[in-house]
């Protein structure tokens, strides 16, 4: 009682209102760390290939979009979960190239013939890495997400995700500091690595700080 007595007769010359938020702030309880389970928790030990869908003029605009989102979403799960193992980017593109019917292919059948237990199979809708109307840099990322098991399915001709989602990201956000759009390779990263948590945190426990 005396140090808090202390503290407001020391803080009394400061002005009113600069006086009282600072005492708010120094008696607030900081926000504790949440815990958050996986939706989806089939990954350890599994073999997973990542097959990105983009629409032709995403293609032509950003040919590397499919690639750099793999790679950052490879790294984040192989990072946080055990075991497992990611059909290499190269090799996704490989099999795209040389079956340009591929995603006629049922996802399970699609699967096996990528040696994988597992797809994740990215619907890109959105991606973009300029403001239109400023031409800065920011990204715009937004996908649909559904995993799909390479083992037979439990009904016929059933070809259903065990689990999906959508995805969207935007950086850096409409208030943050702007990029100018020539520097932008460091920020290319940080966007891809934002979308590879975002959808990674699906799959393995993590923690949420207070400022998260």
């Amino acid at each position: 009682m005396r140090r808090i007595l202390l503290l407001s007769t020391l803080l009394l010359p400061l002005a009113g209102c600069n006086c009282f938020a600072y005492c708010a702030y120094l008696f607030v309880p900081e926000a504790r760390a949440k815990t958050v389970e996986p939706e989806c928790d089939l990954l350890s030990g599994r073999r997973v290939a990542i097959v990105v869908f983009a629409q032709p003029g995403v293609t032509y605009a950003y040919p590397r979009a499919a690639v750099d989102l793999s790679n950052a979403l490879a790294y984040d799960l192989q990072q946080n979960i055990n075991d497992l193992k990611v059909v290499p980017a190269a090799t996704v593109l490989k099999f795209q190239r040389e079956n340009l019917a591929w995603d006629t292919l049922p996802r399970r059948e699609l699967a096996r013939k990528l040696g994988a237990d597992y797809v994740m199979h990215l619907g890109l809708e959105e991606y973009s890495l300029a403001d239109s109307n400023s031409g800065m840099f920011r990204a715009r990322v937004t996908a649909d997400a559904n995993l799909y098991a390479a083992t037979s399915p439990s009904v016929a001709g059933d070809d259903s995700p065990v689990w999906t989602g959508r995805m969207r990201v935007i950086y850096p956000g409409e208030n943050a500091q702007t990029i100018v759009a020539a520097d932008d390779r460091a920020a290319r990263g940080k966007a891809h690595s934002q979308f590879a948590k975002l959808l990674g945190r699906k799959f393995y426990k993590h923690t949420l700080g207070g400022d998260e």
